[in-house]
């Protein structure tokens, strides 16, 4: 037996003109439902005064069911053997493993004004085992060579220029695409040097600029 409920609203409050309506049904067939809207003239004072909005109606149909329908999928399960970027949009959970890292480099539980406490990339993954995929020097320095360490009342073992505390050798690097971006140190400076781009897996260069032939430093950075 067919029934029709019927809800009506002479006025819509809603200064966006949206109406809000829940139904439940209370059995399971083939449900139609029809919105019909009836010719307004807006008689307000305004912009819109004397303008007729003209009537409209719209009709849709479902089926109610027993049977849950099933969630939709959201996104495909993680990579089970090797995989390549760039990754499928609609597999979304994967960025468990895409480990992008697109802030400033912290070490867990660093002083805060390092950056934010212990923060870290807490969805990324790495290797089960420590080793090193691959290394690239960016500056000279060392232990020098010679009894004397090249100069008169050198101390044997005399190393130079290693980098500190005051003289940052690895600045603002960003992970992105599978790809390793960072500007070479200059001077006393952990900046001033070239632009590169490397991949991250194989270290392998893929283009590097002068970030200051301009004038105008062009080096990209992350903000929160």
């Amino acid at each position: 037996m067919e029934t029709v409920d019927t809800q009506h609203w002479d006025v819509v409050s809603d200064t966006g003109s949206t109406q809000f309506y829940q139904y439940v049904p209370a059995q399971v067939g083939e449900y139609s439902l029809k919105f019909e809207y009836a010719e307004q003239t807006y008689t307000w004072s305004g912009t819109y005064k004397g303008d007729i909005f003209t009537a409209a109606s719209k009709t849709t149909s479902l089926t109610v069911q027993q049977e849950q329908i099933p969630a939709p999928t959201d996104s495909y399960p993680l990579p089970s053997e090797y995989w390549a970027r760039p990754i499928e949009g609609q597999n979304t959970y994967w960025y468990a493993v895409s480990s992008n890292w697109l802030g400033s480099p912290y070490v867990p539980g660093a002083n805060p004004s390092f950056g934010h406490p212990g923060a870290f990339q807490p969805d990324g993954t790495a290797p089960n085992s420590a080793h090193v995929m691959w290394s690239k020097p960016i500056q000279y320095g060392g232990v020098l060579g010679g009894n004397q360490s090249g100069v008169a009342g050198g101390i044997p073992g005399e190393m130079y220029f290693e980098g500190g505390s005051y003289a940052v050798r690895w600045t603002n690097p960003l992970v992105m695409y599978g790809t390793l971006f960072y500007e070479e140190p200059y001077g006393n400076s952990g900046t001033g040097g070239d632009y590169v781009a490397v991949n991250l897996r194989t270290g392998e260069e893929i283009w590097r600029i002068n970030a200051s032939a301009s004038g105008v430093s062009l080096v990209p950075l992350f903000r929160l």
